[in-house]
């Protein structure tokens, strides 16, 4: 791609392209049918996109299935970020990404909109030389594309990342994009995936998320800082996982 139009030209007088970048295409399944709904969806979370992923349109390929450009992130996202590095995080590193992410769900909630589908696979992490930054994916994007008339109560998502309100059958909400958030903390301080996910116990975890929604402790250090460390982390869980005293976004 030969880059957005950033940079004004003044014996032109227009806007110029930045030179050719790296992109990466997300396809979205069982486009060919997009809904007219579906499309108002994405226009509607347009102004989100500042404080989020670098996302510059939309195209099609030869299936006419359509497909998101976005910036190519090379470090990937979360998961696999957490996997090159073995799972060790810095506390600096954690912090950086908690504050981009907070800071971009910010953005979406103050447009009066939610995400829906936070999860680590839809966090996209830029590893500088100063700071490692984590920019949210998937803006708008939740939901079947070709269901004109998508129920309230269907629920969509990484279900490990999804509240047991929307499981019980409320509607998503700020309140439930920060109970992912909750999950979130869990796997940058324990460095992996929750055990649902690595052995695929959903079952098992939707009736436990039901009657307790705190994340439960994964590491097994005994260390004395692990678990200063660990009881800093679950307190702030417990206040996120928890709907009728969760924090905004800004906090």
């Amino acid at each position: 791609m030969e880059g957005p139009r950033w940079i004004w030209d003044d014996g032109a007088q227009e806007w110029t392209r930045t030179g050719p970048m790296n992109v990466a295409l997300k396809r979205l399944d069982n486009s060919q049918n997009i809904s007219s709904s579906y499309i108002k969806q994405i226009k509607s979370y347009h102004k989100c996109l500042q404080s989020v992923s670098l996302t510059f349109g939309i195209t099609k390929d030869l299936e006419s299935i359509y497909m998101i450009v976005m910036k190519y992130y090379e470090n990937g996202d979360l998961y696999q970020y957490l996997d090159h590095y073995n799972g060790i995080l810095s506390w600096r590193d954690m912090i950086d990404m908690l504050w981009g992410i907070a800071g971009g769900l910010e953005r979406i909630h103050g447009e009066g909109k939610i995400h829906g589908n936070l999860h680590g696979g839809n966090l996209l992490i830029e590893d500088e030389d100063t700071s490692t930054d984590a920019r949210i994916g998937d803006i708008g994007l939740h939901g079947p594309c070709n269901n004109e008339n998508k129920s309230s109560d269907q629920i969509y998502g990484v279900l490990p990342y999804v509240a047991p309100e929307v499981l019980r059958g409320e509607n998503y909400s700020t309140a439930s994009d920060m109970y992912s958030i909750g999950i979130i903390i869990n796997t940058l301080a324990t460095g992996k995936p929750s055990d649902c996910i690595l052995n695929e116990k959903l079952g098992e975890w939707i009736i436990l998320i039901c009657d307790d929604p705190t994340p439960s402790k994964i590491s097994d250090e005994n260390s004395i800082a692990e678990e200063k460390r660990w009881k800093m982390i679950s307190q702030l869980s417990k206040k996120i996982t928890h709907p009728e005293i969760h924090p905004e976004a800004c906090e």
